[in-house]
């Protein structure tokens, strides 16, 4: 469905917006252009950019001081340094992560690193603590007077409106962060979830912890559904000895392989595995890592090992951190992507078997020597 010619919402969008009013809960409107945060013209360093340019000129008509002179140049500047150190490294915080500053732009993921482990807007903090500083600096009543319609701007329009944004572009990830961080300043060290599992404690990364509770558990339960795929064969009675497949009770993988950022050992296949249950494979990602769109036959489950692994399904990304899951069902567009930080080791299952052999030339890896057997000592 195309969007009204003059501009405004798309039809679908004011029958959503108006359906939503209707409703008996108070959730807000979805926005116009759900594939950006900030699809309008108003700009939040333009909105800064012209109350601090309204302030210095009410300073020339009006210039009323704020502090004693022997504090406003060592205090502001102060400030100011504060400011910009804070919209640096919430910067590159971003660009680390692979998704953009502006808010016109789409966010490809949710950032828990730097400044965004106190604060969910540092950005806007530092415009904020950058025009105060200013204020404090220039000795200038009038620029603190200014700057309260922008914070009020941020607060009552611009910060919703990208929170709705992110809460339907990361239905999992930005509500667990918001609820560990505050919108300006601070992080809460537990959430209450309800009366059944209570309160979860948040990580220091704005994450709740919740790596006991599903992700492993997840992990453990697939792996279980995997194996027990063929129980019933493994019982059948009809079965004859001569049937039953051979395997190795003891391994250190079937092979290893390497790529232009890329480390792949095969630890389980059919070859040591003795039946097509289940593929099992550590794979090592450099740091900038990106494993374009592509899909899979079988189901895929990801348990990250170390570093940071980002998980892209059907166009929803999560940052998944060391004890946490990624599922991949067949037929499922995926695409992973590692920051830059550091390299990502996971541990991939695919359940049927194939998924390995198709992915990988066994021709140009290395073999892994069988385990020797030993003798047990007391």
């Amino acid at each position: 469905m195309q969007p009204i010619a003059d501009g405004g919402c798309p039809r679908f969008c004011a029958l959503a917006a108006l359906a939503v009013s209707n409703s008996k809960n108070n959730d807000p409107p979805p926005t116009c252009n759900p594939g950006v945060a900030n699809p309008g013209p108003v700009r939040p360093p333009l909105v800064y950019a012209v109350a601090i340019a309204l302030g210095l000129l009410l300073h020339v008509l009006w210039p009323a001081r704020l502090v004693p002179r022997a504090v406003a140049t060592p205090a502001g500047a102060a400030v100011v340094l504060i400011a910009i150190w804070l919209f640096v490294s919430a910067v590159r915080a971003l660009g680390a992560a692979g998704t953009p500053a502006p808010g016109n732009r789409p966010t490809a993921a949710i950032v828990r690193t730097g400044p965004y482990r106190f604060t969910r807007n540092p950005i806007y903090l530092a415009f904020s603590l950058l025009q105060f500083g200013l204020a404090v600096w220039v000795n200038s009543f009038a620029l603190l007077v200014t700057e309260i319609p922008a914070v009020a701007l941020m607060v009552l329009v611009v910060i919703p409106r990208e929170e709705r944004y992110l809460k339907a572009r990361f239905p999992t990830d930005f509500p667990a962060y918001r609820a560990c961080i505050r919108r300006w300043l601070g992080a809460r060290s537990t959430v209450s979830v309800g009366p059944i599992l209570g309160s979860i404690t948040c990580r220091n990364n704005g994450e709740l912890n919740m790596r006991k509770a599903y992700p492993s558990s997840t992990l453990l339960a697939s792996i279980a559904w995997v194996l027990t795929m063929n129980a019933s064969a493994a019982d059948d009675p009809t079965g004859s000895e001569a049937k039953k497949p051979t395997y190795s009770y003891a391994t250190s993988g079937v092979l290893d392989e390497r790529a232009p950022g890329e480390i792949w050992r095969v630890l389980l296949d059919r070859s040591n595995l003795g039946g097509n249950e289940l593929e099992v494979a550590e794979l090592t990602l450099a740091a900038g890592t990106t494993v374009g769109s592509h899909t899979h036959r079988s189901l895929e489950i990801i348990y990250v090992l170390s570093g940071t692994f980002g998980h892209e399904v059907n166009g929803h990304y999560y940052l998944l951190r060391p004890g946490m899951v990624g599922i991949v069902r067949p037929g499922d567009q995926v695409r992973h992507i590692v920051p830059k930080e550091a390299d990502a080791r996971v541990l991939v299952l695919w359940a049927p078997a194939g998924e390995a052999r198709r992915t990988l030339d066994y021709t140009k890896g290395t073999l892994i020597k069988a385990v020797s057997e030993t003798t047990a000592t007391p």
